[in-house]
């Protein structure tokens, strides 16, 4: 017999896991952009030179 308590002890664990795997795509994304920044180059003094004539 299915009681009450099985039930929301389901749906429970189903929302820890659920929850789970959100943090775990929060983290990922927020690595992959922290990636990202940290690809991006700096500019050189020459290149700031010449951007500073130019533009």
């Amino acid at each position: 017999m299915i009681t009450e308590t099985k039930v929301l002890r389901a749906l429970l664990a189903e929302r820890r896991v659920l929850d789970k795997k959100i943090l775990r795509a929060k983290q990922a994304d927020a690595d992959f952009r922290a990636g990202r920044e940290a690809r991006k180059k700096p500019k050189t003094k020459g290149q700031l030179r010449e951007s500073s004539v130019f533009g």
